[in-house]
This record gives C-alpha cells, sequence and structure tokens, in this order.
C-alpha cells in the first residue's frame, strides 16, 4: 500500500521547466478496410519499429519524460528496489507433467532470465536443462525467448 501515494505522484508530477517541447506524433492517414468497413488510422504507421521516423518519435518522448521526470529519479530508484526486494530471485514455475516427463521454469539468484529445466519419470529424478537463457541473453541489453515446443520423442527443441 505504500506504493500507492509515490506511484500517484510518480504519474502525476510536472515541474516548471519547458526545456523541450511536448513531441506530437505526425498524422499519416491510411485507410484500412476490414469486413466491408472502412476505417482511418492516422498514427498506423507507428507500427514499424524499424522506422528512423518511429524511432526518433519514440526517443524524443523518452527524452520528454527523461526531463520531466528528472526531479522523481530517487523515488524511481527507491520504488524499483522496493519492488525488486519483493520478487524471489529463486522462483519456479508449477511442474507440469508431459509424454514422461515433469516439464518447468525456474530462476538463480542474481540472474535475469529463466531456466528451462525437466525431470524425466519423476520429480524426484535428476534435473536436464533443457535451455538456460542467461548464457544467452549476454552481451545483450534486453533479450526473450517466444513460444517453444520439445518434439514428441524429448530430443528436439523448437
Amino acid at each position: 500500500m505504500r506504493l500507492l501515494p509515490a506511484l500517484a505522484l510518480l504519474l502525476f508530477a510536472s515541474t516548471a521547466s519547458a526545456q523541450t517541447s511536448v513531441p506530437m506524433a505526425d498524422k499519416r492517414p491510411l485507410t484500412l478496410s476490414n469486413h466491408g468497413v472502412d476505417r482511418i488510422d492516422e498514427y498506423y504507421w507507428l507500427n514499424d519499429r524499424e522506422d528512423a521516423d518511429v524511432i526518433a518519435y519514440l526517443n524524443a518522448e523518452n527524452a520528454y519524460t527523461e526531463e520531466k521526470t528528472a526531479h522523481l529519479a530517487d523515488l524511481r530508484q527507491t520504488l524499483y528496489d522496493e519492488m525488486v526486494a519483493r520478487i524471489a530471485q529463486d522462483d519456479a514455475t508449477a511442474p507440469y507433467f508431459d509424454n514422461g516427463y515433469w516439464y518447468y521454469t525456474r530462476f538463480e539468484q542474481g540472474k535475469e532470465y529463466p531456466i528451462y529445466a525437466r525431470k524425466p519419470g519423476s520429480l524426484n529424478a535428476d534435473e536436464e536443462i533443457i535451455l538456460d537463457v542467461n548464457p544467452m541473453a549476454e552481451g545483450h541489453s534486453y533479450f526473450q525467448i517466444g513460444g517453444m515446443d520439445v518434439s514428441p520423442d524429448g530430443k528436439r527443441l523448437a
């Protein structure tokens, strides 16, 4: 409950300085048709993550936000530290049984990414690491594994 007033302050605080102007996305009308109905989306161009204009606009929004909330940096860090302190660093999902194996995902203390593992036949069996995402993520500012599936014979991971 202590987070609510701090979050409200973080979200609604403003500063008197007006160094950076508010970024405004360009309107680039595009007509989209679905099921015989036409609609105009003026901001559809923002869907293209690789477009230099989209990246420039997002950088401008980030710079504006950073400037307007700079006075909240200590509060932001305090909130972050408090939230991280409440997260179990060595958590695991509930195991589920599939095709002769117990599958689960776990995290280790001090590591940011999941370890996908399984145990053949019994939860008392030796663990088999299917995929440790931590070494794969090294050198990247962000890394994510999408969906994955084990082959029916249990020998391949897609």
